[in-house]
């Protein structure tokens, strides 16, 4: 049985937490600029997107786990200077928004207060203190705790850019948050309203302890799907359609480290996601989605795969999103395959190349061009190989260190429709070579 859209689409693999070691990091802080030659723009790209899902597969787990500890060393920050604060009954009746006039939220630059009969101070596990008698010219804080709550939270922001920032976009908004209701806390304190103090406490707790999250970082920093700013190198600059690409990235080593993904970029409103979840493409990384087809990529490549010298690889299939004017996405979704393979060097990479080619059954194309790019764009190598007694076809083209196979088919390229590589003109690899 054909596996289902969602299953394929929300498989996960195993993972380690060896840490990655990506020979094109050099490269990926490299500036494209207009003299680089397409070959050299494309291997830039690719290093990127390789060196990114090596991130995914074998740093994301540490980074979120030190990201959740920023966030609870705020929350238990926020727990301990709120235990301190001195409340008064007319305070208590203010927070249970018994006593309305005057208005308790002036002052804020935000919308800090909830609504009537909420009375949230009263569901956030801080140990407020009993109420007592009103003392002159005390603040409710000292000048350390909102020092202290300064410190936890702009450690919070910097652990998110260390830890994150190279592919989640939040950081100095983060650092906004902190730096912004900490200011508003120390004005209410130097006028000596406890009330406000604890409402912008309620507000620092409540927020840190949201981001920090399963929900929140499933859904603004996943891994799977992936929508992070990695999803926009794997997309042309200007795609005629939204693409969606399904990853399997696999690294040998003493521990094998393998990531299952789906990656698209942030464009796509969440009612779309869940239409793509619908869909049944032609093609899935795992095979087909029609009946007695379950040919996987990962399969069908094996004839093209060299393990010496290799660093990782990454099986890709390239999805051409479609809106019908019905309003839902066509049961009949072009797609294309990509596997790539990233060696130690381009020399490397060449002699994989090589290899590849003097593999029995294994030929050149004659008389086929492949262009993947513009007209000028440099031509891919055709190919022909066997697989389960059958004749396949493919191209392929070593750039840097990586060697790229693309449109790996039973259908050899002179009987294919025209158009047929048009899902891969969505991806990094159009750009590359045609930027």
């Amino acid at each position: 049985m054909a596996p289902t859209r969602r299953s394929v689409l929300r498989s996960l693999a195993g993972l380690t937490s060896a840490a990655a070691v990506g020979t094109g990091q050099a490269a990926a802080q490299e500036t494209e600029t207009d003299e680089e030659d397409p070959a050299t723009r494309l291997a830039t790209r690719t290093d990127r997107i390789m060196d990114g899902l090596s991130w995914f597969a074998e740093e994301y787990p540490a980074a979120i786990s030190a990201y959740r500890e920023a966030a609870a060393d705020v929350l238990d920050a926020v727990r301990e200077q709120g235990e301190s604060v001195p409340l008064t009954e007319r305070d208590v009746a203010r927070l249970d928004r018994e006593i309305r006039s005057p208005r308790i939220d002036i002052g804020w630059p935000y919308d800090v207060w909830w609504s009537e009969d909420e009375r949230l101070w009263r569901y956030v596990p801080i140990d407020w203190r009993r109420p007592q008698p009103a003392t002159a010219g005390a603040t409710p804080l000292d000048g350390d705790a909102i020092q202290a709550l300064r410190s936890v939270t702009t450690a919070f922001a910097d652990t998110y850019e260390r830890e994150l920032g190279e592919y989640f976009r939040g950081a100095e908004r983060e650092r906004r948050f902190g730096r912004s209701t900490l200011d508003s806390i120390e004005r209410f304190n130097e006028r000596g309203d406890a009330v406000m103090v604890v409402a912008g406490l309620v507000r620092l707790y409540r927020h840190y302890e949201a981001v920090a999250s399963e929900r929140f970082v499933d859904s603004t920093l996943s891994r799977d799907p992936i929508r992070s700013a990695l999803a926009e190198t794997f997309v042309a600059d200007s795609p005629e359609q939204i693409p969606l690409f399904e990853i399997d990235y696999r690294r040998a080593g003493f521990r094998d480290t393998t990531h299952r993904a789906v990656v698209y970029s942030d464009d796509i409103a969440e009612t779309r996601v869940q239409e793509l979840y619908r869909a049944q493409p032609v093609s899935t990384i795992d095979g087909a989605a029609v009946a007695n087809d379950s040919v996987r990529l990962q399969e069908v490549t094996k004839p093209l795969s060299v393990d010496s010298d290799r660093i990782d690889r990454c099986y890709v299939v390239v999805n051409e999103w479609t809106r019908p004017a019905a309003g839902y996405y066509s049961s009949d979704l072009p797609s294309q395959p990509l596997f790539v393979q990233r060696y130690t060097s381009a020399e490397a990479a060449q002699v994989a190349r090589e290899t590849i080619l003097s593999r029995s059954g294994i030929s050149r194309a004659g008389g086929v061009t492949v262009r993947l790019g513009g007209a000028d764009s440099e031509p891919w190598t055709p190919f022909y190989y066997p697989y389960q007694s059958e004749l396949w076809s493919g191209a392929f083209r070593r750039v840097g260190p990586h060697l790229l196979v693309a449109g790996v088919a039973r259908r050899p390229f002179v009987h294919r429709a025209d158009g047929w590589e048009e899902p891969l003109a969505l991806s990094w690899v159009w750009d590359g070579e045609s930027g």
